[in-house]
């Protein structure tokens, strides 16, 4: 079988070279020392060589404007169905939903395996955002609550909160929070500062890293669980729309009686390094989404990392594709 290589700088057969800037490697199909067949010769050399009828830079204003125009490839070398990149994430769950910390901590080394489809920086230790959205360990808070000395009613929520650094900012967002929780009807019961390792985190993630602290609301004795839902995130919209324009840093990846976030701009083997909470025993859990952002058209932020406070998604480039 005739023998098969790679040619670099040259993009067609039979002498066609191209333009200054547009010589790239390619995988050369056809038998080396041959040339390929016209069409594919025509197709492949269009843009820059002005074969087959299409203008080259040198070709008419009618001609360019032709080539401008977007059009669907059809036969070129490169087809965007080759573009798979995206998100990993996942779920695992008890079916019996009895919480466990061997689920919490199964849904950590998942993660962790998912470490390849997420960009990592220079600093070797800022990636483009993982977390884990878990269904709320009762028992972990409910230790907390009896060592912190705070009472917590039978329906209560717990909100992860990311602030400022600045400790004036953080105190208004406090504050603003606390109050459109208050007008809602809700008590705030207590804020506790979540214990974190700032060695996980890499050069670039510090620049930007939040002062993170969780809040614990009760609801009233009468008030349902639908209902505690809806007044919590009534209470967080307002607070969003109060803080938007002076408090950039800001952010509630979680506020509810159901679930809670743990997420951060850091490597998936690094977050329960970074977040302390999820090495406890006690930290356990019969539902958890796991997820490694792969980030394409937004840079990676604290506050973009995911799950996000109701699910988890990879619609990047090929999500519509894949889902027909």
């Amino acid at each position: 079988m005739p023998a098969r290589g790679r040619v670099t700088g040259t993009l067609a057969g039979k002498g066609s070279t191209p333009e200054p800037g547009h010589a790239r490697a390619l995988d050369w199909p056809y038998p080396l020392g041959s040339d390929a067949p016209t069409g594919r010769q025509e197709r492949a050399c269009a843009a820059c060589a002005g074969v087959g009828g299409v203008a080259g830079p040198g070709g008419s204003e009618g001609e360019r404007a032709m080539m401008d125009t977007p059009t669907k490839p059809t036969g070129g070398l490169y087809s965007p169905d080759f573009e798979k990149d995206g998100c990993g994430f996942g779920l695992i769950a008890q079916m019996d939903d009895q919480p466990s910390h061997w689920l919490v901590r199964t849904a950590m080394q998942a993660l962790e395996r998912l470490t390849h489809r997420g960009a990592i920086a220079a600093d070797g230790k800022t990636g483009d955002g993982c977390g884990l959205l878990l269904k709320k360990p009762h028992a972990f808070f409910s230790r907390i609550a009896a060592e912190s000395k705070f009472q917590l009613a039978p329906l209560y929520a717990v909100g992860m909160v990311f602030l400022s650094q600045d400790t004036a900012r953080a105190d208004h967002a406090r504050a603003r929070l606390d109050k459109e929780l208050t007008d809602e009807g809700l008590e705030v019961c207590a804020w506790r500062k979540v214990p974190t390792d700032a060695s996980a985190c890499g050069a670039v993630a510090l620049r930007s890293v939040p002062h993170i602290e969780q809040v614990f609301v009760n609801a009233p004795a009468a008030m349902g669980d639908e209902s505690f839902e809806r007044h919590l995130y009534i209470a967080r919209r307002r607070a969003e729309k109060a803080l938007q324009k002076e408090d950039e840093v800001f952010y509630v990846p979680s506020l509810s009686s159901r679930v809670v976030s743990y997420k951060g701009l850091i490597m998936p083997d690094k977050l329960p390094v970074f977040y302390e909470d999820l090495r406890e025993h006690d930290m356990s859990a019969s539902l958890a989404v796991f997820h490694q952002r792969f980030s394409t058209n937004t840079w990676p932020e604290w506050r973009l990392a995911q799950p996000f406070r109701f699910l988890a998604h990879n619609g990047e480039i090929n999500t519509i594709q894949g889902n027909r």
